[in-house]
């Protein structure tokens, strides 16, 4: 129970590794608020964390406009008492080259992927200090370290978060609020499904490239979407409490596989 009567934020909880993190946080104790754009699946994970005896309730928010973003942290508090764990996860993929990105593309990314963490952890500050102090954790990538073809702009964003992640971390000590990202590699979730479909539509290329891409890990396969949410938890726990302003890359050694 490392997270025993925390009230946990996650962001883009409804699908992916959000969803398992929302799982996994309240078997860890937390109270969650699943909160995502699409009402149907924060709404299916909520229910699923009550079946399992835990306790969540489902919030709508879209995260790229700022009085969603204060509305949704507003009701967080109202309805569980306040705020001491927010997961900044929610996120879209961007599988255009700079030739093929439009403006609106680049804007889009942008905004749902690095201006959405900023505005919610923003909003999320005080009600945070009003617990006494607690953890912020943001969801950037591996390719924010490596940098990737055709996913310019989900690089940029990813890389961004890096850097505010550190800026947050310097800016909040002195209010007893941990800040932390997480850098993962390939892992087996429905947005590299829809990546590798958009960028490769023949079944059998596409099978080539999922063997290569599990090969770049040392490990030689993807991560689930449990062990991010491992790192997650580690992160947002006690168990951290001496870490912050880190970007923790889980990607089964593939930044390292260079030759």
């Amino acid at each position: 129970m490392k997270l025993k009567n925390k009230v946990a934020i996650i962001t883009g909880g409804g699908s992916g590794i959000g969803k398992t993190a929302a799982i996994l946080f309240a078997q860890e104790g937390a109270k969650v608020a699943v909160v995502d754009i699409d009402k149907r699946s924060s709404n299916a994970v909520t229910k699923t964390i009550i079946n399992k005896g835990g306790e969540a309730y489902a919030f709508h928010a879209d995260v790229s406009l700022a009085y969603s973003c204060q509305s949704m942290i507003n009701e967080v508090t109202k309805h569980f008492g306040g705020v001491d764990i927010l997961f900044n996860n929610a996120g879209i993929p961007m599988p255009k080259t700079i030739e093929q990105l439009s403006e609106e593309d680049w804007d889009r990314t942008l905004t749902i992927n690095l201006k959405s963490t900023f505005l919610c952890t923003k909003f999320a500050i005080p009600k945070i200090v009003k617990k006494g102090g607690g953890a912020i954790l943001n969801m950037s990538s591996m390719t924010a370290i490596t940098g990737s073809r055709g996913q310019v702009a989900y690089s940029v964003s990813k890389a961004g978060i890096v850097s505010f992640t550190k800026c947050m971390a310097l800016e909040l000590a002195h209010l007893n609020i941990r800040v932390n990202c997480i850098c993962p590699g390939f892992t087996n979730t429905p947005m590299l499904k829809k990546f590798f479909r958009h960028w490769f539509p023949n079944e059998e290329e596409r099978e080539k490239i999922i063997h290569s891409t599990r090969a770049k890990s040392v490990l030689n396969r993807y991560a689930t979407p449990l062990e991010i949410a491992k790192a997650a938890l580690f992160l947002v726990s006690d168990d951290a409490s001496f870490i912050t302003g880190q970007a923790l890359i889980v990607d089964g050694g593939t930044t390292i596989n260079i030759l």
